[in-house]
């Protein structure tokens, strides 16, 4: 989201004026399926009793989305990619909370674990626009498109990889 005016202005071709009503139209897009996602995945992985399948789905979609616009700077790729990663954001952030929730070994210490598990989230926000800008400078905005669908490939793994929680 950092560099959601230079995506459009460098690697669209787009002017400013142009720029603003496709960001404008992006940004709605991302948020009504982010809240769609949120409000159904969360109440099926409570009815499943399944967590991981969602979080690790909604970190595959993201890699799906990523690849709309690394191989098309186009408005339709960008666009699929705000739909795509708006259903994604919702549904990792509807049932990411429980999953993480259901991981924690309880006890006396759980306001610690939450604040670890709360570092944890915020690490990556913060220096996200700083790798992306170094990572734009390296490989363009096609490589900074498929470094982040590798981490959520990997976050994917990683997921999967809980055996406390189905």
């Amino acid at each position: 989201m950092a560099y959601n005016l230079y995506l459009v202005t460098d690697y669209l071709g787009l002017t400013t004026k142009a720029a603003g009503g496709l960001m404008s139209a992006a940004i709605l897009v991302f948020v009504i399926a982010a809240a769609v996602a949120a409000a159904t995945t969360g109440r099926w992985s409570d009815r499943w009793a399944r967590r991981k399948p969602f979080v690790a789905g909604a970190s595959l979609l993201m890699l799906l989305a990523v690849l709309a616009p690394a191989a098309a700077p186009e408005t339709w790729a960008y666009l699929l990619f705000f739909l795509a990663a708006g259903v994604a954001f919702g549904t990792y952030t509807a049932v990411d909370q429980a999953l993480m929730v259901e991981v924690l070994p309880g006890g006396s210490e759980g306001a610690k674990d939450l604040a670890f598990l709360n570092a944890a989230n915020a690490l990556p926000q913060i220096l996200a626009p700083g790798a992306a800008g170094l990572l734009v400078t390296l490989l363009g905005y096609p490589g900074m498109f498929l470094c982040g669908g590798l981490a959520a490939a990997v976050g994917a793994v990683l997921i999967l990889l809980i055996k406390r929680v189905r």
